[in-house]
């Protein structure tokens, strides 16, 4: 596995979690715009419905307590590191252009292999990064805390995020990806 990407760019956040998921059949040196088409394609409602349930539950919890406003606005919030970017990091991308919304993360980043992700809130500002290499698909997660709370936060959801949610995306992945390639 190579090193991760951007990671340098990523110096004061905290690193929380690093996930692999073996791409078994399809092409020996996938993309990551290949692995975007094929998850696309299969939409999230193989996930686990444990999974599915604690989404849900964050998205509605934020929606009650007013954490996720600035999600989705045009402009990046001044604390993201897309101000961080040169303008000819900005100008550099593979499938996004940077600043453009890819689920609920904010590109920052992107070439063929990898993609940063930002997720910028009242809990915590998070960053994905993910990447393709030797026939595996990465996924690395990085944290700042940005209220006094985050801590508490972060370690109330640690046990759900490792015993539930990441291991029901790496399964539901390496399903979509296997089954893609079968029929």
């Amino acid at each position: 596995m190579r090193c991760i990407p951007w990671r340098e760019k990523l110096e004061p956040a905290r690193w929380m979690d690093t996930h692999s998921v073996s791409l078994v059949g399809g092409p020996a040196e996938p993309s990551l715009v290949l692995l975007k088409d094929v998850v696309e394609q299969a939409g999230a409602g193989g996930l686990a419905w444990p999974a599915r349930f604690l989404f849900w539950l964050r998205e509605s919890l934020g929606a009650a307590f007013g954490w996720d406003d600035g999600e989705g606005a045009k402009q990046p919030h001044p604390d993201s590191f897309y101000w961080k970017m040169s303008e000819e990091e900005r100008l550099q991308w593979g499938f996004a252009k940077p600043g453009t919304f890819e689920g609920p993360g904010r590109v920052l980043w992107n070439d063929s292999t990898s993609v940063v992700l930002e997720v910028l809130n009242a809990t915590c500002q998070a960053f994905a990064v993910g990447w393709v290499s030797e026939g595996q698909a990465h996924l690395a997660v990085f944290v700042i805390e940005t209220k006094w709370w985050s801590r508490y936060y972060l370690a109330l959801i640690e046990p759900f995020r490792r015993s539930l949610v990441y291991p029901a995306l790496t399964r539901w992945l390496f399903r979509v990806w296997r089954s893609h390639f079968e029929d």
